[in-house]
């Protein structure tokens, strides 16, 4: 196991834990009863006070980024941020808000309901900024099945999406557990046994990995 990695990654989830210990302390019952009765933009964020909560997350999966340079090349950093940033997303969407919404208890049934809808829509996501994609539920897995047919090289992303899942990420097996626990098992017998490989799949996949990996790279560098 990358010990200076998972340090990296174990500070990022400390801040991340802070982050929403003070999102939960915000008193969103007048917000959330003004979703409810008015017309709002859907897309701007800072109406439903999600806003602030999304520049603090970018700030420390960006810090994160920035301190696996040296340990990791390039492509696998992209990776392992694509991977926190879609973990994160589906978190704030499901046990974040959820948590925020048990305490209102004075909004009717249709109220909440619609109060729930706006502020999940809310969400810019940051998948959308770090991975560029917006379907990071299917991404997930689409890059284990990618990375399960590599060598060692993307242990590190295997250890961590394997946390991930352990963690309650879901995406598009929401309502299918049995699929999560089939996935947790092949990543476990990857790192633990190893698998072989034709050296023709293998490169093909890693042409994948590198051709997504320079797609991230380019989304994220500065513009000139």
């Amino acid at each position: 196991m990358h010990n200076k990695l998972w340090d990296i990654i174990y500070q990022y989830f400390t801040a991340q834990a802070k982050i929403y210990h003070k999102f939960a302390d915000l008193d969103f019952e007048q917000q959330m009863a003004l979703l409810a009765e008015t017309e709002v933009d859907p897309v701007d964020p800072a109406v439903v006070g999600l806003n602030s909560l999304y520049v603090e997350l970018c700030e420390i999966l960006q810090q994160c980024k920035e301190n696996m340079n040296g340990l990791l090349d390039e492509t696998q950093i992209q990776f392992v941020v694509c991977t926190l940033a879609i973990a994160c997303d589906e978190n704030v969407l499901t046990t974040q808000i959820a948590k925020m919404q048990m305490t209102q208890g004075s909004l009717d049934k249709y109220s909440r309901t619609t109060a729930e809808l706006k502020l999940a829509t809310s969400w810019p996501k940051l998948q959308r900024e770090f991975a560029s994609c917006t379907n990071g539920g299917e991404q997930f897995f689409d890059n284990i099945d990618l990375f399960l047919t590599q060598s060692n090289v993307y242990r590190f992303i295997i250890e961590l999406s394997y946390f991930c899942l352990a963690q309650g990420f879901r995406g598009k097996h929401l309502a299918r557990l049995e699929t999560i626990d089939t996935y947790k098992d092949r990543c476990i017998a990857k790192l633990t046994h190893g698998d072989h490989f034709s050296a023709t799949d293998d490169r093909h996949n890693n042409k994948k990995i590198n051709k997504y990996g320079h797609a991230l790279r380019s989304k994220n560098e500065p513009s000139a």
